[in-house]
């Protein structure tokens, strides 16, 4: 299942890159999924969803989101993939508004910060937990944003003992790993 899953993601992330669609063949059938992005406020859930979205970044400053939605359709060949992308909110203000959003959810992105520790530790105290309890044994993907800022500012240098993560961001650096 999550090999299917990697390869779907695959092809799907391979159309964003350098701005490039896919190929415009038709396709034999469409697949309708619903990705929910999940992760603390203010680690770049919004610009990857615009990213993925619109194909540019976006760099508007910091705007909450409560809840957006984007479809994102993407033609693999075989297959079109319609793909409804669930922007959450990550403040705590929001988290009995959120649960609403894990309905019927087919992936889970879970987000954080490489800029910011705390981002990372609440993948694993607060975020997966809820994942899990709230949607079960959902796939779910593991996002690092923001590493362009973690290179300037070193917030989780090696010497720390910090995950090498492949990421997405501004530039799509290792989007279609």
């Amino acid at each position: 299942m999550f090999n299917k899953i990697d390869t779907t993601m695959k092809k799907f992330c391979a159309c964003f890159s350098n701005g490039q669609k896919a190929k415009q063949e038709k396709p034999r059938r469409t697949l309708r999924r619903k990705m929910v992005i999940v992760g603390d406020g203010e680690c770049g859930k919004t610009c990857l969803v615009t990213r993925m979205s619109t194909g540019n970044f976006v760099d508007i400053g910091y705007i909450p989101t409560v809840f957006e939605t984007e479809v994102v359709s993407v033609n693999t060949g075989k297959e079109s993939v319609e793909m409804l992308m669930f922007d959450t909110a990550g403040q705590e203000d929001y988290d009995r508004l959120r649960p609403f959003s894990y309905a019927d959810v087919d992936v889970v992105l879970i987000c954080f910060s490489l800029a910011a520790q705390d981002s990372l530790t609440n993948v694993v105290e607060n975020w997966s937990p809820e994942i899990r309890y709230f949607c079960g044994d959902v796939p779910v993907i593991l996002v690092g944003n923001k590493k362009d800022i973690r290179d300037a500012e070193s917030s989780l240098s090696s010497s720390k003992g910090s995950l090498n993560v492949n990421t997405v961001e501004k530039n799509i650096e290792n989007h279609q790993e």
